[in-house]
């Protein structure tokens, strides 16, 4: 116990964040939920590999509990090859498989950690601190990436519907000029109001719209009128 307090305000004063229950590190108690919470929160797991540890029923809840999403890392500090020298098919040490272990002397359990273990725990901190920062990073600039794909499409999207609308603005007014230019010289000269009209259908098919009823009314009246005069 005094291992683990003298381990945390050492990293506390390298402005390491972490947990410790001292009220919950003998065996007998049960993970209780606000253990369970503290766990699911943290990217790093810890484990003092002391021969007290081994035999702890409330140190193998916490990796069984930790060691449920992969993505997270778990570590460990073996006292005296407390680790090293367990039954290799028990179930901690099935649980810890690859995990980063770093050797302690026996002799520091009640002494705190070494300078040389404090230093290898701090560089295994900053590490995992590094790729939250740039997971982060890499996940935000996704993120802006994204979202200014999206502003561009919808803006590409916006400038075509204009130019659509422009370019339907624009036959509109050449189909109302050549129906209007027909309705004038239908009597003047019938074979040039028949071609303008015929202009003014031919636009208003590519403008997906049918000439209104009146202007077919009078597109027949006017193709009769020009070819009679032949």
């Amino acid at each position: 116990m005094a291992y683990a307090l003298l381990l945390r305000e050492a990293l506390k004063a390298k402005k390491f964040r972490c947990f410790l229950d001292d009220e919950e590190l003998a065996a007998s108690f049960p993970l209780r939920v606000g253990i369970a919470k503290a766990l699911r929160s943290s990217t790093l797991l810890l484990l003092i590999g002391s021969p007290c540890a081994l035999e702890s029923q409330y140190a193998l809840d916490e990796l069984r509990s930790f060691s449920k999403s992969r993505s997270r890392k778990i570590s460990a500090i073996d006292i005296g090859g407390t680790l090293r020298d367990a039954n290799p098919e028990s179930e901690l040490r099935l649980i810890l498989g690859d995990s980063l272990r770093t050797d302690e002397d026996l002799e520091r359990l009640n002494k705190g950690p070494s300078e040389r273990v404090l230093g290898k725990v701090s560089q295994t901190f900053r590490f995992i601190r590094r790729n939250i920062i740039r997971t982060t990073a890499i996940a935000s600039i996704s993120t802006a990436l994204i979202l200014l794909l999206g502003t561009a499409c919808i803006l590409q999207w916006i400038s075509s519907m204009e130019t659509v609308k422009a370019d339907f603005a624009t036959k509109q007014r050449q189909v109302d000029h050549l129906t209007t230019d027909a309705d004038q010289s239908i009597e003047s000269d019938p074979r040039l109001a028949a071609q303008k009209l015929i202009d003014a259908m031919k636009i208003s098919k590519d403008l997906r719209e049918p000439v209104a009823a009146s202007t077919e009314l009078a597109a027949r009246r006017w193709l009769t009128d020009a070819f009679s005069s032949y």
